[in-house]
This record gives C-alpha cells, sequence and structure tokens, in this order.
C-alpha cells in the first residue's frame, strides 16, 4: 500500500498519470493487483497492490510505466509516498 498528498492545483496531472499508470500495470502485469483510491476528494491518494512474487514486484518497480509515473508524480507531491508492507487475512 502506497499512499502520498499532492500539492494544490495538480489534481488533474495527477488523476491522468494514475489513469495512465493503472491501465499499463493492468496490460504489462496481468496477474498483478493494483487499485488506485482518491480519498474523499481530498488531495490523499492511497494505492493498493499485490504481486504473485517478489520477481513481479521487481519487474513493476523497474517498468518504464513506472519510471515515467515516479517522474509526474513526485514534483507534484506535497507528501510523498509512503509504502506500508500490508498482508491479505483471508
Amino acid at each position: 500500500m502506497t499512499e502520498y498528498r499532492i500539492k494544490e492545483g495538480t489534481l488533474g496531472v495527477v488523476q491522468s498519470a494514475i489513469k495512465e499508470l493503472v491501465a499499463a500495470v493492468h496490460e504489462a502485469e496481468p496477474d498483478s493487483e493494483y487499485t488506485s483510491y482518491w480519498v474523499g476528494g481530498s488531495d490523499r491518494f492511497v494505492h493498493i497492490m499485490a504481486f504473485v512474487d517478489e520477481e513481479a514486484q521487481k519487474r513493476h518497480q523497474d517498468a518504464e510505466y513506472t519510471s515515467k509515473f515516479v517522474e509526474i508524480l513526485y514534483p507534484n507531491c506535497s507528501q510523498l509516498p509512503e509504502f506500508t508492507p500490508i498482508d491479505i487475512v483471508e
């Protein structure tokens, strides 16, 4: 899980980048789960992701579309992404 906050006035740019990233993940990583949430119309976003194994996670991290997303996102963040590992219970 990843959480971050964006700067005022950057919503359109960030949402566009998210849509592009999620589409690329779904196309290139059919076994991965990736969903992005905008929290209550705020400046906060949460991404939930699950990979079949560590190799799949590494491929995701090294993918060109992930790098492109990071290049767009980070300058538009008021709070940089914080990654929290989560495990499914049931």
